[in-house]
């Protein structure tokens, strides 16, 4: 009877870990129902006078890290890491204007149940252990505890400590490349291994037209899109905009994900360690919606 209610305990925990730390991408292979493929759309032809913005080029290179594919033996419930799965401290090659606080490295277990698979991230000290998979991460904060106990305060406790709460772990260079380093990997970070339903998490950085068409490009090629739609889009002001002000930056960038369409996120962010979103508001720029429930 312990064991079971653990495994539904679990269940939950991950229903609001999905909510409270990831986003929610089918960047991987994930079951979905057969789709109609529509080729028959044009794109307006990439501009050249449209120089391509660094900021792309930060986050193209982030994307380029991540796998394709999920290793089989994580697609299992309370799967084991073997440490032979990609590694996030990769990153940090490339994001190379922020890093982990002194002593403590990123890290990740794999969360798996029959809806989702997806990772989460924690921060450890680098003289600790890693923990091998999400009942046992769950287990030493007292998450897990305070999950069967259904004592929310202390759940929200937990998910606002140290360990769950990685990003106020994440230290950045005074600049406001590092400050959209920092929303890269707080954005995109953890969208690897995504499965099923996971795949929701998709949202994309629309820097400049090149990732605009590339795009634009990827979902003609299986679901479709109007011409209305792309007309509509390539009309946006596309550059992300980091502005510091007194105490906070304020970022503001377009994102596309296959539900909702073109939108803009404006990130709040504390200026001095440790580094929190504040704020976020989201504005519909252009709908589209791809139609595909996975």
């Amino acid at each position: 009877m312990r064991k079971l209610n653990k495994c539904i305990s679990v269940f939950f925990l991950n229903l609001l870990l999905i909510l409270l730390i990831s986003g929610c991408s089918p960047n991987g292979d994930t079951p979905t129902s057969p789709i109609t493929v529509t080729n028959n759309l044009t794109t307006p032809s990439f501009d050249p006078t449209h120089e391509r913005h660094p900021y792309q080029d930060i986050v193209n290179a982030v994307k380029a890290l991540q796998p394709t594919e999920i290793p089989e033996h994580l697609l299992s419930y309370n799967c084991n890491r073997t440490f032979e799965e990609f590694d996030v401290n990769e990153y940090f090659t490339i994001l190379t204007n922020i890093s982990v606080k002194e002593g403590y490295t990123l890290d990740y277990v794999y969360c798996f149940d029959n809806s989702a698979g997806y990772p989460t991230f924690y921060i450890r000290k680098l003289s600790q252990k890693p923990y091998l998979n999400e009942l046992e991460l769950y287990e030493e904060t007292g998450l897990l505890q305070a999950g069967i106990d259904r004592n929310i305060e202390l759940q929200k406790n937990i998910m606002s400590g140290e360990t769950l709460a990685w990003r106020n772990s994440i230290v950045i260079n005074d600049t406001k490349q590092g400050f959209f380093e920092y929303l890269v990997l707080h954005i995109i970070g953890g969208q690897f291994y995504l499965w099923w339903h996971a795949g929701y998490n998709d949202l994309t950085f629309i820097c400049d037209h090149s990732a605009l068409q590339a795009v634009i490009e990827e979902v003609q090629k299986y679901y479709g899109m109007s011409e209305e739609t792309i007309s509509a889009a390539y009309k946006l002001d596309l550059s992300p905009e980091v502005e510091f002000k007194d105490h906070y930056v304020i970022i503001t960038a377009v994102f596309f994900t296959s539900w909702g369409g073109f939108r803009e996120g404006t990130f709040t962010i504390s200026h001095d360690f440790p580094h929190i979103v504040i704020n976020t508001e989201w504005k519909t720029l252009v709908e589209y919606d791809c139609g595909a429930v996975i």
